[in-house]
């Protein structure tokens, strides 16, 4: 048996410099830190933006019954949470207004990821001259995030996304020597998906056009595939 752990604690290196931000976060008045915008997914009210936590977990078995036979199972689950993506006005930068590796994001946004796979290895040797193996993976994920797609102070465009996948594989093949000079690999694989994608647009509208929650544009995509 093998386990790896990995853990990744980032406290996030991107300084927000929104001048709605407030000194003291405990003082922030909410939802929003911004008056012409009343919804925010998570609020700009702190200057340090882009953290995120990473833990990912896999054990791995193997079981070898005879000389000819080996069987491995691999286990894996991952999470990632955090800030959103950060955005910044590439603009600014290009004219020297505004530094690198900062941003006046009014939206910090949100990531929270899952996921949880398991593979099933069987390798059979003596089989006609070869080695027989077949390898049966699943694979779920979900995904949700915000960000403040514009980068900017002001409640421009932001968007939050939600994502679930699950999928199957499985493959069997044959491979080894045919002749001395010759060897082969034949087999057949299997794999199947299903994804259900959705997102939506917060854009701020001018009166008596908006404000954001009026220009709310969802939109999704649900979809299988096989192979």
């Amino acid at each position: 048996m093998k386990l790896a752990v990995y853990r990744d604690d980032d406290g996030g290196y991107f300084q927000n410099n929104n001048q709605s931000v407030p000194t003291d976060p405990a003082t922030a008045t909410f939802p929003a830190p911004h008056p012409l915008q009343p919804f925010y997914i998570q609020p700009a009210a702190r200057q340090q933006v882009g953290e995120m936590e990473t833990t990912s977990i896999r054990p791995t078995f193997v079981f070898r019954p005879s000389d000819d036979l080996e069987v491995t199972l691999i286990y894996e689950n991952g999470s990632t949470e955090g800030d959103g993506a950060v955005w910044t006005n590439v603009t600014f930068q290009r004219l020297g207004l505004q530094a690198d590796f900062s941003t006046t994001a009014d939206e910090i946004g949100f990531t929270d990821i899952e996921s949880d796979q398991t593979t099933l290895e069987i390798n059979l040797d003596e089989v006609w001259g070869g080695t027989l193996t077949s390898i049966t993976g699943f694979r779920e994920v979900e995904a949700n995030s915000a960000a403040d797609i514009d980068g900017t102070f002001l409640p421009i465009f932001s968007a939050p996304g939600f994502t679930t996948q699950d999928q199957f594989s499985t493959e069997l093949r044959r491979s080894g020597q045919i002749s001395d000079t010759w060897s082969s690999t034949a087999g057949l694989y299997y794999f199947e998906q299903d994804i259900n994608y959705r997102e939506a647009r917060y854009i701020w509208l001018p009166p008596p056009l908006g404000p954001a929650p009026l220009g709310y544009e969802p939109s999704g995509r649900e979809f299988d595939q096989l192979r």
